[in-house]
C-alpha cells in the first residue's frame, strides 16, 4: 500500500530508516530519496566537519529538512544544524551545488564556518 500526501504545511511523523527511500520529492523534477545507508553515506562526503550523528538523531534531522529539500523558500524554519544537513541534501540533488540560506537571509562560508566553531 502506499499512501501520497500532497501538502503546505507541516505534518509530524516519525521517520525509520525503511522509510527514507520511500519518499518521493516533487520539484522541478522528481527523484526518489535513496536507502538511509546510501544518503547517510552522501551526506557523510559532503558535510563540513567530521559527521558523528547517531542514526535517529539523522533520522529526525532528515524528518524536519523534507519538506524544504529542493526548495527555493524564504521562510526555511530549521535549526543551523538542520540547516546544514539541508544544504548537503541539497547539493546530492543538484549535483553537488547549494545555496545555503537560513531563515530567508544567505550565509557565507565564513558565517556557517563561525557557526560550526561555537
Amino acid at each position: 500500500m502506499k499512501v501520497i500526501i500532497l501538502c503546505d504545511s507541516r505534518i509530524d511523523f516519525s521517520l525509520d530508516e525503511f522509510d527514507v527511500e520511500r519518499f518521493v520529492l516533487l520539484s522541478d523534477t522528481i527523484e526518489q530519496l535513496p536507502s538511509f545507508s546510501i544518503l547517510k553515506n552522501d551526506i557523510e562526503h559532503r558535510y563540513p566537519i567530521p559527521f558523528n550523528w547517531e542514526k535517529d538523531s539523522l533520522l529526525i534531522s532528515i524528518g524536519n529538512c523534507i519538506e524544504y529539500i529542493g526548495s527555493e523558500s524564504e521562510n526555511i524554519r530549521l535549526s543551523l544544524k538542520d540547516m546544514v544537513l539541508l544544504q548537503c541534501i541539497n547539493a546530492i540533488f543538484n549535483g553537488g551545488s547549494s545555496n545555503p540560506r537560513t531563515l530567508g537571509k544567505r550565509i557565507s562560508p565564513e558565517e556557517i564556518s563561525f557557526l560550526l566553531d561555537l
